[in-house]
């Protein structure tokens, strides 16, 4: 519990010391969720394909933010994500980003007390630190771990709907090898029906919205992820750096979504997701280890 006061005092700092926008130092409150938003407005302006290119999505944060020199945040999601990211732009900035954090910290807990009921299973997940870091960064852990772990949950009771579940996830497309593959080795081939029935849909609805051009916009995208995050360690020198070429800043010169830590912890999430499928599916009786699951959707940041 002391913790959790602690959390709301240095949340309440940072909101007290910001200009309702961008924090004392000038980077936008909940930092990563700033891209997010920059892609929906374009995605909502019907620039949607132009999101994907990052010259044109730095440009459009500058301007939300009156700041040339903001730090970098890029946009890496596949398109059906811009179908969210448009509906949040919607709001002001930092309500958007508010609500955002509002709406999927409840599925996290809820996903969290259908694994392990009890208050102290819901306490823990609240003073993770994991969660302070998830909504001061803006970002969309809530939802992941949510689906993952209702997914879980569900995998033997409700195949379809674990299925759909699954599928939802493909804007993390991190999650799209290891968990197919216990699918697969389990013979869950509804839950699989589902999932690849759920892309589908979500694939066709972003190529209706935002027309065909955006899958090879993603793709192109995607080399630039590769070579900003990947080949340059989360730093500009490799791949944001010509997106700063007329205007250099200290402030800017880390490119602020990813890094070679952050690549890292992606593939341990792909091993302790995988391993919490396996756990999941190898139990005597196909009975659910509450334990390994809880430890899986108490890491909101996924």
């Amino acid at each position: 519990m002391v913790l959790g006061v602690v959390y709301l005092i240095v949340l309440a700092a940072l909101f007290a010391t910001s200009d309702g926008m961008r924090d004392y130092n000038g980077r936008p409150l909940g930092t990563d969720f700033s891209n997010v938003y920059a892609a929906g407005q374009m995605a909502r302006d019907g620039d949607g394909v132009r999101a994907f290119d990052p010259h044109y999505h730095l440009a459009r944060q500058a301007e939300i933010f009156n700041d040339p020199d903001i730090p970098v945040y890029g946009w890496h999601y596949p398109p059906f994500f811009l179908l969210v990211a448009a509906a949040l732009a919607l709001l002001p900035y930092t309500a958007a980003y508010l609500f955002w954090q509002a709406a999927t910290l409840p599925l996290y807990l809820r996903a969290v007390s259908a694994i392990a009921p009890g208050r102290t299973s819901l306490v823990a997940a609240l003073v993770l630190p994991a969660t302070f870091v998830n909504f001061t960064h803006g970002q969309n852990g809530f939802l992941t771990a949510a689906l993952i772990g209702a997914a879980m949950a569900l995998l033997d009771r409700r195949p379809l709907v674990a299925g759909v579940l699954i599928g939802l996830l493909a804007y993390k497309p991190q999650f799209g090898v290891l968990i197919p593959l216990v699918l697969i080795a389990t013979g869950r081939w509804r839950v699989i029906g589902a999932a690849a029935a759920t892309i589908a849909g979500l694939v066709a609805a972003s190529t209706l919205a935002f027309g065909p051009g955006v899958w090879p916009a993603f793709i192109d995208n995607m080399r630039f992820t590769n070579t900003a995050i990947v080949d340059g360690g989360g730093r500009a020198g490799k791949g944001a750096k010509p997106l700063r070429r007329a205007s250099p800043s200290r402030r800017a010169g880390r490119y602020r979504h990813g890094g070679a830590g952050r690549a890292g912890a992606g593939a341990r999430r792909q091993r302790c997701a995988a391993v919490a499928f396996a756990r999941r599916s190898g139990r005597q009786g196909r009975g659910i280890d509450r334990r390994v699951l809880a430890g899986d959707a108490l890491c909101p940041r996924l």
